[in-house]
């Protein structure tokens, strides 16, 4: 390595080093996307809430679904008992920003909940099943001042803030019959004050469903904020608290997710820039290298093709000893072999019938086609030829193959 390309990678390392102390040290940005995970200590992850949810229920048994809701629950169900029931009994637990149970899992919750079981579900909107099955609307808004109140009406009479909260959704149309109102949301219009029911409970069969229209008090943000951990537990404290709780964190596809360490590496910004700078300095490696080290390529000389130069070689040793017959013969062969290949024709005899095919299919005068036929007959009754019979013979061949009409 000479001096020059030294200096070259120093340089190289030099800048690689400062920009990762740059991006080492670069304060990270906040993401304030709606993650609603259990694994992101995000704003809007639900971190805390897995680390303090069975504090929040009294220690109450609390298992997370690693598959489907309709998977999990169907298996449970006894199909051969004559009462036909689960076997196990608690509260299905959901906090998502948009409810996405299938058709399937959300009936199967339904049906849970019918036979004397709970379900919370935590979310700015519903599934379809779900809206037509409890027969409830929702409605949207938007708060202005970017700050709404929250009450619950029987657990206590204080009223909780929540920040960074501006469209939210309430429930507008319900069955007053079959619904409990356990929670308001207060949103200012201007001067104005506005009272939505954001939390109810409703009636299903032998069981109840809770549901809540504001997930983002769930998040890590929220949790950890002034007191607002209080209107949460207020929240949970409507769930059974002597049945387990059956969570689904909707991350029960990370089982079929390959578990490789250039995942992990790439979800990292740290990490990721790390193996970038790693590879970028292995193919500058390969770059500098490849280009001291590679080997002259020989060059290597086509092959010669020699059939034509062997061809002329036995022409002309036949010609000058004289052996004008065995030439013509080879001439004739060619000449036949060509007509059968190109045209397509019977060279065993060579009568009228053949002249008159040739001709129409070759387009050749049929005048030297006769000629050239006469020739080849003559040659095989003739055994003494001479140097002008193969001239004549030769210049009657090329002809045919130079000349073309059709008249």
């Amino acid at each position: 390595m000479d001096n020059r390309l030294k200096i070259y990678v120093a340089i190289l390392i030099l800048i690689f080093i400062g920009i990762a102390f740059i991006e080492v040290n670069r304060p990270q940005e906040i993401d304030w996307r709606p993650h609603y995970t259990t694994s992101k200590k995000t704003p809007y992850g639900l971190y805390v809430l897995d680390k303090e949810l069975k504090k929040l229920c009294n220690g109450i048994y609390i298992e997370k679904l690693n598959e489907t809701p309709y998977e999990f629950f169907d298996k449970q169900y006894d199909y051969d008992s004559s009462i036909a029931n689960y076997t196990i009994r608690g509260t299905y637990f959901s906090v998502e920003e948009n409810s996405n149970l299938d058709q399937e899992s959300a009936s199967e919750i339904l049906h849970f909940v019918s036979k004397g079981n709970e379900a919370f579900l935590a979310a700015s909107s519903f599934s379809q099943t779900i809206f037509d099955s409890l027969k409830i609307k929702l409605d949207y808004s938007y708060d202005f001042n970017d700050t709404v109140q929250l009450k619950l009406d029987y657990v206590d009479t204080n009223t909780y803030y929540f920040n960074k909260i501006n469209y939210l959704s309430f429930f507008d149309s319900f069955d007053t019959s079959k619904v409990t109102v356990l929670g308001h949301v207060q949103v200012s219009f201007g001067d104005s004050i506005k009272s939505h029911v954001n939390f109810i409970r409703v009636a299903y069969g032998d069981g109840f469903i809770f549901l809540h229209s504001l997930p983002n008090v769930f998040t890590n943000y929220h949790l950890l904020k002034s007191n607002n951990h209080l209107y949460t537990s207020g929240v949970l404290s409507f769930i059974q608290n002597s049945r387990p709780i059956y969570w689904n964190t909707n991350e029960y596809d990370r089982g079929n997710r390959a578990e490789t360490p250039l995942r992990v590496i790439l979800e990292h910004a740290s990490l990721r820039w790390a193996w970038y700078f790693m590879l970028i300095g292995f193919l500058i490696y390969l770059l500098f290298n490849a280009k001291r080290k590679q080997r002259i390529i020989p060059i290597i000389p086509p092959v010669l093709n020699t059939t034509v130069d062997f061809t002329k070689t036995i022409a002309n040793m036949y010609f000058q000893e004289g052996h004008f017959k065995t030439v013509m013969e080879k001439r004739i062969i060619y000449f036949l072999e060509r007509v059968r290949s190109e045209f397509h024709l019977d060279t065993q005899k060579l009568d009228d019938k053949f002249i008159h095919k040739l001709q129409l299919k070759s387009g050749r005068p049929k005048d030297l086609i006769e000629k050239i036929v006469k020739k080849i007959t003559n040659k095989k009754m003739n055994r003494y030829l001479s140097e002008n019979d193969l001239v004549e013979l030769n210049g009657l061949l090329e002809d045919f193959w130079t000349t073309k009409t059709y008249n």
